[in-house]
């Protein structure tokens, strides 16, 4: 099975072109995929399918076998993949994940522009282990759960000690949740973000995390309507354009490219 390793900010999927060669993996063969020790190692797997209505269809697998709505950095990925492959001739493409269609761009400097929607943000704050925790509930196709806090580096003891219980509190969120923690720099408009992944535990960046953490601060002003947000793999830069659309725009690389042995 031949397979492409991408990242974007150290996010790692497994890219698998499903229009060269049919492949159906069980979950056991997407975990194994994912390990970083016997396996290629990854955040996840992606398979890149033929779409009907797109340029492609992206299906989104986390490293625990669990599917995913989308992934923001794997969008980009996909979008520089279909550019470099001749699959779209154009550097505007659209792809089709199971939250809907996306559209991108290639510029021309390398970075990938991603038209992520609109946010679907609950300003009703949710509390959590006596009320230590005070955070928002974030939709951009799939569930985030932000939470502003004082300090974010890694000794952040809220971070290690909640994230993972929150995103698997299944009587407030019956689907599990990412979640994610952040620091408002207001002089530099700027959004640190730690970010742990429904399905794949915490990870050096997140963009449909970035995207949550960006819709819940211009709701409730903290910042303009253009900042960055840094993450542990990198920085992704934010706005928001005439139709109140978030944008994205950031790297995708690749790692390496191979074929499994069965």
């Amino acid at each position: 099975m031949r397979f492409t390793k991408m990242n974007g900010l150290g996010n790692d999927y497994i890219f698998i072109d499903t229009k060269e060669e049919k492949i159906k993996l069980s979950k056991k063969e997407i975990i194994r995929l994912c390990d970083r020790n016997f396996g290629i190692g990854g955040d996840g797997v992606v398979l890149l399918e033929k779409s009907a209505i797109c340029t492609l269809k992206m299906i989104i697998f986390n490293s625990d076998g669990s599917r995913a709505e989308i992934c923001g950095n794997a969008l980009r990925c996909a979008a520089k993949y279909a550019f470099d492959k001749g699959i779209s001739k154009e550097r505007e493409l659209s792809v089709e994940t199971d939250a809907g269609q996306r559209m991108l761009t290639v510029l021309n400097n390398g970075f990938i522009r991603v038209d992520m929607g609109v946010g679907i943000v609950d300003l009703n704050p949710k509390t959590f282990f006596n009320e230590e925790i005070n955070g928002y509930y974030v939709n951009v196709g799939n569930p985030h759960f932000v939470v502003f806090c004082q300090t974010i580096d890694r000794r952040n003891k809220l971070f290690d000690a909640y994230a993972k219980s929150i995103s698997e509190e299944r009587t407030v969120f019956p689907n599990g949740t990412n979640v994610e923690f952040v620091v408002i720099d207001e002089k530099e408009n700027e959004l640190n973000v730690r970010v742990f992944e429904r399905g794949s535990n915490e990870t050096l960046a997140c963009g449909t995390g970035a995207t949550a953490v960006f819709s819940v601060a211009c709701k409730l002003k903290m910042i303009k309507n253009q900042a960055k947000v840094i993450l542990k793999g990198g920085t992704l830069t934010f706005f928001q354009d005439e139709k109140k659309h978030i944008i994205m725009i950031g790297k995708a690389d690749y790692n390496f490219s191979g074929e499994t042995i069965e």
